[in-house]
């Protein structure tokens, strides 16, 4: 039921975005916004992760015994998932020639962190260095990160509901299609 919901609002969209560039100015800087807000909330997102990879790695020398240890090593696993998630979600809802940018880039994410947490080894001189961020400061990166990631994605959602609204009114009140 909702793929047919979601070809309807596809066919209202297109047909709206064919329309004079005047009668659908509004609509396409929501729809820009939309896509600019997107790509801020997944670049907050691999910030956040990349932060807590970097605490990882000062919590593994600094605190071996650990536990928030072991949960940060958890953190690549959990991208993989999210990854494999997103990927079937992407193949079953997009045509094949659509390529998954943002999966792959979580991919590549999560392989580094796989890498860094799980099989590199750091040697206590490297992290000693006096240009190195102690752990508490990796901490404090990723809950930026986190906050700035999820006003991000509450405006990418707040944008996304306005945007449907107005497509909706907008193609209801075109005269072609009869107001329904």
């Amino acid at each position: 039921m909702n793929e047919g919901a979601g070809d309807i609002f596809g066919l209202e969209q297109a047909d709206l975005l064919l329309q004079s560039e005047d009668s659908t100015l509004q609509l396409r800087q929501l729809h820009d916004q939309v896509m600019v807000l997107r790509s801020a909330a997944f670049n907050a997102m691999i910030t956040c992760a990349l932060c807590l990879f970097a605490w990882g790695v000062r919590l593994r020398h600094e605190k071996p015994r650990s536990v928030l240890r072991w949960l940060a090593a958890l953190l690549p696993a959990g991208i993989f998932i999210l990854a494999a998630i997103t990927i079937g979600h992407h193949f079953a809802e997009r045509a094949p020639t659509d390529p998954p940018y943002m999966e792959f880039s979580m991919l590549v994410v999560a392989g580094a962190g796989a890498w860094v947490l799980w099989l590199r080894r750091v040697r206590p001189a490297d992290l000693r260095k006096e240009h190195r961020a102690p752990c508490r400061q990796w901490l404090a990166f990723a809950f930026l990160s986190f906050l700035l990631m999820g006003t991000a994605a509450l405006a990418w959602w707040s944008s996304e509901v306005a945007y449907t609204e107005q497509v909706i009114y907008a193609y209801d009140s075109l005269p072609a299609s009869g107001g329904k």
